[in-house]
């Protein structure tokens, strides 16, 4: 019987340096839970969970993939993107521009009023978008900004030259 019990012992003292609850990491992305909660005010930030460790982070210049249950906060660069367009009614160009960003429009679709893509393309450098191919009538133009995964869609009139 004391065998047993010094055999169980000694079991549980290995266990203890492999078990643990989270694992601390200088990483503020390495926070992986199957629940919990982030209680947050503008002097401090809690995140609660229970869970595992990240298995995996992955990382580019416009994005993180963190494989895991409790993902980080994940902010655009701007908190309300403002895109300015004109002249509308316009000839031929639309300039675009997004105010108080730090970015720029990415990616441009027109759609005819039927909902087709008819012209796509990006601003040159001057911030213009060349309607040239497009004949007078009413278009929607789908503005993307691929950091924060923003898009509008705005109304465009195109009159004749």
């Amino acid at each position: 019987m004391k065998i047993i019990r010094l055999y169980c012992l000694a079991l549980l003292a290995s266990m203890a340096s492999t078990v643990y609850a989270q694992d601390v990491t200088t990483s503020p992305l390495e926070l992986v839970s199957s629940s919990g909660f982030i209680d947050q005010n503008p002097n401090r930030k809690h995140t609660f969970s229970v869970g595992e460790v990240v298995a995996n982070t992955l990382s580019n210049a416009q994005m993180n993939i963190t494989q895991g249950y409790l993902q980080p906060q994940i902010e655009g660069p701007c908190s309300q993107y403002n895109i300015t367009f004109y002249p509308n009614p316009t000839k031929r160009y639309v300039y675009l521009d997004v105010l108080h960003c730090d970015t720029k429009v990415d990616y441009v679709e027109v759609y005819d009023a039927f909902g087709k893509v008819v012209m796509d393309g990006t601003l040159d450098a001057q911030g213009k978008f060349d309607l040239y191919r497009m004949g007078v009538g009413v278009y929607f133009l789908k503005v993307f900004i691929y950091k924060g995964g923003f898009t509008k869609t705005i109304k465009i009139v195109k009159v004749a030259k």
